[in-house]
């Protein structure tokens, strides 16, 4: 539960800090982390909680409800959701068990990657930078841009439909 507080509150509130000076200047860009667990059912060897999941979900929400609220004042939102990235994480390890199984699974991931590696922190950074600048991104707003080479863990269903309003406009 700690996890949903600071996660989701600690975004909220960084976001919601900077919009009436946004809004002011007529720009902004706005960038949210989130994570392909929010997106749904983490493969089990990600040992992903629910907390971790529904933290990075609401966040994807957040970003295309602020994309929605902020649009009109020339604000963009967007999240980047990170996949199986690679990070030093031998200092986390207590025995030498633990720091070879997680060699191991790294070596599991890499071969399941597309590329045959998994990600960067560039490769984020990268991204970050795209949606950051002006000229490429400033049409885009409420998106979330999943970095990642693994092979499709998850699965999304698009529906695709049609809705006329009353008033003949399409939505």
């Amino acid at each position: 539960m700690l996890y949903l507080r600071q996660g989701m509150k600690g975004v909220f509130n960084c976001n919601s800090s900077r919009r009436p000076y946004m809004m002011e200047q007529r720009y902004g860009k706005i960038i949210n982390i989130s994570s392909v667990a929010g997106m749904g059912v983490s493969p089990p060897q990600n040992e992903c909680n629910a907390n971790y999941a529904a933290t990075k979900a609401s966040l994807i929400q957040l970003t295309k409800t602020f994309a929605r609220e902020l649009g009109p004042y020339g604000i963009n939102v967007n999240s980047i959701a990170p996949g199986f990235h690679l990070k030093k994480t031998s200092a986390s390890f207590t025995t030498r068990e633990e720091q070879r199984a997680g060699e191991q699974h790294v070596g599991y991931r890499e071969k399941l990657a597309v590329l045959g590696r998994g990600g960067r922190p560039e490769d984020i950074a990268n991204r970050g930078s795209f949606l950051a600048s002006d000229d490429p991104s400033s049409f885009i707003s409420g998106r979330r841009f999943v970095s990642t080479a693994d092979v499709p863990t998850i699965c999304e269903v698009r529906v695709n439909y049609h809705v006329t309003r009353a008033d003949g406009l399409s939505l």
